[in-house]
C-alpha cells in the first residue's frame, strides 16, 4: 500500500530550487567563475572542497587531446582511483571529480569551444571515466564542430551500451534519424521490431524514414509489420498509410520488372492481412452497445484494456451520439484478434443506454479472415437490460505464447490514466512474464563479470501460463476509503454490483450447431449506502451489472 499518501497534500509540495536537467545525472552544482589560465591542474587533487573547473596549463609541444590524456593518466594513479575501494571517503572523492568534468564541460560548451569538449570527453572515455551522459553531451558537440558523420555515429551508437530498455534504444533511433544517420537509424529499428515484433512503433517510423531515403526494401518490411497487427479506430491512420505505401512499392517493383519479388511482397502482405478471429456486434437505433471477450488465456479485452496480452484488440467505442461512421445506417462493435489461442470464447454484450432496433443485436464471428477457407456464423441476438454472452469455440489458433507485459504497457498506459502502482496493478493482472526483463537483466550481469549459474544456464522455458478470471454472478459489494488532507476524516463509498447472465448463445465452428441456455439467476439484491451500515433487502429477481 502507499500509506494514504497522507491525503495526497504534500504532492505537488516541490522545493523551489529544483529545476530542469539537460543532462542525464543529478545537477545540483552552481555554475562557478572560471579558474585562471595559469592554473597548473595536471597532478589533480580530489581532496578540494571548491567544485572548480578542470583548466590545464597550455603547452606548445602537446596538443589538447594529449593533455588530456596524460591527466586522466594521472588521475588513475592517484591513491583514490589506484585502491579500488569502495569506503564512503574515497567514493565521495570520485564523485566530487565527476562533477568537476562536468562542470568543466558545460563551462567549455557555454564557451563554445566544441573541439575542446571532445578532447576531454573522449579522453575520459580512453581512460575508464565514462558518465552517462557523455555520448549526448559528445554528440551534441560534434555536431557543432562540424565533425565527420563517422565519428558522429561512432559516438552516438556508443550510447546503446547505456540503454536498459527497448525506449531507450527506440528514442536513439529517432535522434540518430533526426540528425541525418538514417542508415543507422533503419538497422535500429529493425533490431527493435526483432526484440518485440508486437511493437508498432519500429514499424511506424522506420517507414517515414524509408519513404524519404526511397529504401524500397525497408518499405516492403515495414508495411507488412504494420499491417500485420490490428488497429484501433484512432490509430487508422497508421495501417491507411501502410496500404498506400504498399500499393506504390508494389506498382515500383512491377514497373522495373521485378516480377518475383513483387510476387514474394504480395505473398507476405497476404498473410500479413489474416486474421484469426474477428467479432463483430452491429446494431441500429438510438443506443450504446458495449463488448467484451473472454479468451481462453483468462484475458479480458474490453474499452479499458483495448489490446490484450493474447493478441485481441478492441477497435474503438461506438454509438448514436458519435455519429455513423462511414455514412452507414448502423453502428458496429468489433474485436480482432490477428494469431489469436485456439480454445473457447466468451463474447460479453451489453447495452449501456438507450433503445435497440427491434430489441436485438446482429453478431458476426469470422475465423480464418483472408484465408481460402473462410468461416463465418451470422445470428441476431436479443438485448435488453440483461447481459447476453455469446459462446463459441475457435480450433485452429496460431498464437502460441502470450505476448510479454512489457509489450502492451505502452497501449494500456494510453487508454488508462493511473497512478504508476495502480499500472503495475493492472498490467500484472493481464499478464506474469517478466522472462524479457530477466532475460536482459541477466545478459547485463554476464557482461560485467557477475554471472551466476542462473545466468549461464538461462532463463525458464515457461511460454504460457493460464490466468483464471472469475466472473461474478449475483450481488458483490466494493469499498473505498479516502483519507482527507488534514487528517480528520475518512470518506467511505460502498459500492453494490448487481450481476446476472440469462441467456448464454454457444456457436460451434466445427458442426455449425449453437445452443441457447436460460439462467435464470435469482438473489436477494439491495441498496447500500455510503458512510453507514444502511441495507435495505429488494425484491427477488434476475439483474444485469
Amino acid at each position: 500500500g502507499m500509506g494514504g499518501m497522507g491525503g495526497m497534500g504534500g504532492m505537488f509540495n516541490v522545493d523551489d530550487s529544483v529545476s530542469f536537467s539537460a543532462y542525464a545525472v543529478d545537477d545540483t552544482l552552481s555554475l562557478g567563475s572560471k579558474a585562471p589560465a595559469g592554473v597548473n591542474d595536471t597532478a589533480p587533487s580530489l581532496d578540494s572542497n571548491e567544485l572548480r573547473p578542470i583548466t590545464l596549463e597550455a603547452e606548445p609541444n602537446l596538443t589538447e587531446t594529449q593533455q588530456w590524456d596524460r591527466y586522466f593518466t594521472q588521475l588513475n594513479e592517484s591513491p583514490a582511483y589506484r585502491q579500488q575501494s569502495d569506503e564512503p571517503g574515497v567514493t565521495v572523492q570520485r564523485e566530487k571529480h565527476n562533477a568537476r568534468v562536468r562542470e568543466t564541460v558545460r563551462q567549455l560548451m557555454n564557451d563554445k569551444k566544441f573541439t575542446a569538449v571532445q578532447a576531454i570527453i573522449m579522453s575520459a572515455l580512453r581512460h575508464g571515466h565514462p558518465q552517462p551522459w557523455m555520448y549526448e553531451a559528445l554528440g551534441l558537440a560534434m555536431q557543432a564542430g562540424g565533425a565527420p558523420a563517422e565519428d558522429l555515429e561512432r559516438a552516438l551508437m556508443s550510447t546503446a551500451d547505456f540503454s536498459q530498455t527497448l525506449d531507450e534504444m527506440y528514442y536513439l533511433a529517432r535522434y540518430l534519424s533526426r540528425v541525418g544517420l538514417d542508415g543507422r537509424a533503419l538497422q535500429m529499428y529493425r533490431e527493435i521490431s526483432q526484440a518485440n515484433p508486437t511493437r508498432p512503433e519500429p514499424y511506424v517510423e522506420a517507414l517515414a524514414v524509408a519513404q524519404r531515403v526511397q529504401d524500397l526494401e525497408t518499405i516492403q518490411w515495414a508495411c507488412v509489420g504494420i499491417l500485420k497487427q490490428a488497429w484501433p479506430s484512432d490509430e487508422a491512420v497508421v495501417e491507411a498509410r501502410a496500404r498506400r505505401a504498399a500499393v506504390l512499392a508494389m506498382k515500383t517493383l512491377q514497373e522495373s520488372g521485378r516480377e518475383s519479388e513483387a510476387r514474394e511482397f504480395r505473398d507476405a502482405l497476404n498473410r500479413a492481412l489474416v486474421r484469426d478471429c474477428v467479432a463483430k456486434v452491429e446494431w441500429t437505433g438510438n443506443a450504446d452497445i458495449d463488448i467484451m471477450i473472454e479468451e481462453p488465456s483468462g484475458t479480458v479485452c474490453s474499452l479499458r484494456n483495448q489490446r490484450t496480452v493474447a493478441g485481441g484488440v478492441i477497435l474503438g467505442d461506438t454509438s448514436s451520439i458519435v455519429g455513423r461512421p462511414n455514412g452507414s445506417n448502423s453502428f458496429n462493435e468489433t474485436y480482432v484478434c490477428p494469431e489469436a489461442f485456439a480454445g473457447r470464447y466468451r463474447l460479453v454484450i451489453r447495452k449501456i443506454w438507450g433503445d435497440v432496433t427491434a430489441g436485438k443485436v446482429t453478431v458476426e464471428i469470422t475465423k480464418n479472415v483472408g484465408t481460402s477457407q473462410p468461416k463465418t456464423i451470422r445470428q441476431q441476438i436479443p438485448i435488453g437490460s440483461d447481459d447476453a454472452m455469446v459462446v463459441f469455440d475457435l480450433d485452429e489458433g496460431r498464437r502460441v505464447e502470450p505476448l510479454d507485459e512489457q509489450q502492451v504497457a505502452n497501449a494500456v498506459h494510453k487508454h488508462i490514466e493511473v497512478g504508476r502502482a495502480v499500472l503495475a496493478q493492472q498490467v500484472s493482472d493481464t499478464a506474469s512474464s517478466d522472462a524479457a526483463l530477466d532475460l536482459a537483466l541477466a545478459r547485463r550481469g554476464f557482461g560485467l563479470g557477475n554471472a551466476n549459474l542462473r545466468n549461464l544456464l538461462g532463463r525458464s522455458a515457461v511460454g504460457f501460463q493460464p490466468v483464471i478470471t472469475t466472473l461474478p454472478e449475483g450481488t458483490t459489494l466494493s469499498a473505498t476509503a479516502v483519507v482527507s488532507s488534514d487528517r480528520r476524516y475518512v470518506r467511505i463509498n460502498a459500492t453494490p454490483f448487481f450481476s446476472a447472465i440469462r441467456d448464454v448463445f454457444t456457436f460451434n465452428f466445427v458442426t455449425g450447431d449453437q445452443t441457447q441456455v436460460e439462467n435464470n439467476g435469482v438473489g436477494n439484491l439491495g441498496n447500500s449506502g455510503n458512510n453507514g451500515n444502511n441495507a435495505d433487502n429488494g425484491d427477488n429477481g434476475d439483474a444485469a451489472q
